[in-house]
């Protein structure tokens, strides 16, 4: 007589022997493929997501400037030559000017962005070329701010000799910020933060502009899957740069 197993014994032994090798390859083609699927959408996704971000970030900068020009008659002052390094920040937000028989040689210029910092005019000119602040007065009725809101994320401080954790000093110890967008640029030729990593800053350029001739350029460049993607005032799409 042949021995039987019952449903429920069935089940139990079932159970006992676990997967075959053969389910557990299924399984694992099945995960590989869903994987598959999913990793190029998210991919797309977060492109989609970066320059999204970076068109908004150029286009109010470029509302910025263009206000800017309306009020004073002219541009706020680029970096010439240097692109990755202007001083727009300083320019749209404002800036007081602060004089005494001190730094009389050495002007001191105060933002009321974060905890009323201040940068000196030789700092100026060590990483922007300028000796000085257009939009700045030591009058505050004077002072035009272009940029009312300004996300945290949007700026980036290039200044690697700045240590938070010791008192500031307007003649070196100091943050010096510029536009920036979070996203990754393409390597070489970019500030470097005092966390080590490369700044991805939003180029300006007002002397001899190449794009917009009569204007300004304006851009910022985005590494995406291995290519470097133009966000730009000039067009309204990306540009792929070669």
């Amino acid at each position: 007589m042949n021995p039987t197993i019952s449903s429920g014994g069935l089940s139990a032994f079932r159970a006992q022997r676990g997967f075959t090798l053969v389910e557990m390859l299924v399984v694992i083609a099945i995960i590989g493929l869903l994987a598959g699927m999913i990793v190029p959408l998210a991919q797309v996704a977060t492109r989609k997501r970066n320059l999204a971000r970076a068109r908004a970030e150029v286009d109010n900068l470029a509302l910025a400037i263009d206000t800017y020009k309306a009020k004073k008659g002219f541009y706020p002052p680029d970096n010439p030559g240097h692109p990755t390094t202007n001083q727009l920040f300083y320019e749209l937000w404002g800036m007081v000017l602060q004089t005494t028989p001190v730094n009389t040689a050495n002007p001191v210029f105060i933002d009321t962005f974060s905890a009323n910092e201040t940068i000196a005019s030789n700092l100026l000119f060590q990483f922007f070329g300028s000796g000085g602040v257009v939009n700045a007065s030591a009058d505050t009725n004077e002072i035009i701010n272009f940029i009312p809101r300004i996300n945290a994320a949007e700026i980036q401080d290039i200044n690697p000799l700045y240590n938070p954790k010791n008192p500031p000093s307007p003649t070196l110890n100091t943050p010096v910020w510029v536009f920036a967008t979070p996203a990754a640029g393409p390597a070489g030729g970019l500030p470097i933060a005092p966390s080590g990593q490369a700044v991805n800053v939003i180029r300006y350029v007002c002397t001899n502009p190449t794009n917009n001739s009569t204007t300004y350029d304006l851009w910022v460049d985005l590494l995406i899957a291995g290519q470097t993607n133009r966000i730009c005032n000039w067009d309204k799409d990306p540009e792929i740069v070669h």
